[in-house]
């Protein structure tokens, strides 16, 4: 009987056998690191569309555009 897919093939580094992540790991992995910068994004927005101006004490200005 035919066999309908291959066995994912391990290799070694050094003393450790690695094998190939599955497509449906990857996803899991990939959408736990997509919540995890969308959650960054939320914490830290971006400053967009104005500059920011400080003053020191000693009336020194800095600012960002």
């Amino acid at each position: 009987m035919p066999s309908l897919g291959r066995e994912p093939k391990a290799v070694c580094d050094g003393d450790t056998p690695l094998t190939p992540i599955a497509a449906k790991e990857q996803r899991k992995i990939d959408k736990s690191i997509k919540k995890k910068y969308d959650r960054f994004r939320r914490r830290y927005p971006e400053v967009h569309g104005r500059g920011l101006s400080v003053r020191f004490k000693d009336k020194a200005d800095f600012s960002l555009r």
